[in-house]
């Protein structure tokens, strides 16, 4: 995801891992809490594909979890490259719990610009998913390797595919605002859109969240995933709302409105 104002992920703490291409890339804490819940729960799948034990299933889980956290990467990397390419300035990369965020000064009031910036994000997850899928089909049956290159290519092709879908604050979301801008010709329509379409994704990852529950066949990952994601994309959609609507207030004020007549008052008053 590229977010233009900074988002909430920038505010949380984590580590500093340098500046590639000049950008600061941090790594939120909490990417630590969801790499040690990769971990758990591809435990027991990776005990029936390759047939170890603990604590091997918890390490080859581990790497999986780094993996899919340099493939995040790959995604914002992605984002800052061509954002540098159109001249603006990245601010920074953080890599969070449940993804990444590329934050970048302004908005580009190009939407052809932002429709570019928007949609190599999602191209490179599923090219990063393609190369992963390479991978597998070279590698020897019933091996790490194999297990890995296939769970990577899975999860980069889902991410690749989810960041498509036409809701802020998903990428696909950005796509769907600048396509209604260039319709249009007024940006926060655009917002609005893909905003509400934004809270209405929201609603259903967290209805597909409680849905095994209202089965009869409770699945706490599942919910608590869900609903963390769910809640993510409401809050994100709900303050593209905000924006949106101090930026149609921005475009109907003059300065004649602001301006006020000058007092004069004598030196001693």
């Amino acid at each position: 995801m590229s977010h233009a104002d900074p988002p909430v992920a920038d505010r949380l703490p984590g580590i500093s891992l340098g500046r590639p291409f000049g950008v600061p890339l941090q790594l939120s804490t909490s990417w630590f809490l969801g790499a040690a819940i990769i971990a758990w729960v591809f435990a027991p799948l990776v005990e029936r594909w390759l047939l170890i034990e603990a604590p091997w299933t918890l390490v080859v889980g581990a790497s999986f979890a780094v993996l899919l956290g340099l493939s995040v990467l790959a995604h914002e990397m992605a984002h800052a490259v061509m954002a540098q390419h159109f001249g603006l300035r990245v601010r920074s990369m953080t890599i969070h719990l449940i993804g990444g965020v590329t934050s970048m000064d302004a908005e580009t009031r190009r939407p052809w610009v932002d429709f570019t910036i928007a949609v190599v994000g999602p191209l490179t997850s599923l090219l990063v998913g393609g190369v992963a899928w390479l991978g597998y089909l070279a590698a020897p049956d019933g091996t790490v390797f194999a297990f890995v290159t296939w769970q990577l290519m899975v999860a980069n092709l889902i991410v690749g595919v989810l960041n498509l879908v036409p809701a802020l604050p998903l990428d696909g979301g950005r796509l769907l605002r600048d396509v209604v801008w260039a319709a249009s010709g007024r940006e926060h329509v655009g917002t609005i859109v893909a905003g509400w379409t934004g809270r209405a994704f929201a609603a259903v990852v967290a209805f597909l969240a409680i849905l095994p529950v209202l089965l009869g066949r409770p699945d706490v990952v599942w919910l608590a995933w869900g609903l963390l994601l769910a809640g993510f994309i409401w809050i994100e959609a709900s303050r593209s709302l905000r924006y949106a609507a101090v930026s149609r207030a921005i475009t109907h004020l003059s300065t004649s409105t602001l301006m006020r007549p000058s007092v004069f008052v004598p030196h001693d008053t």
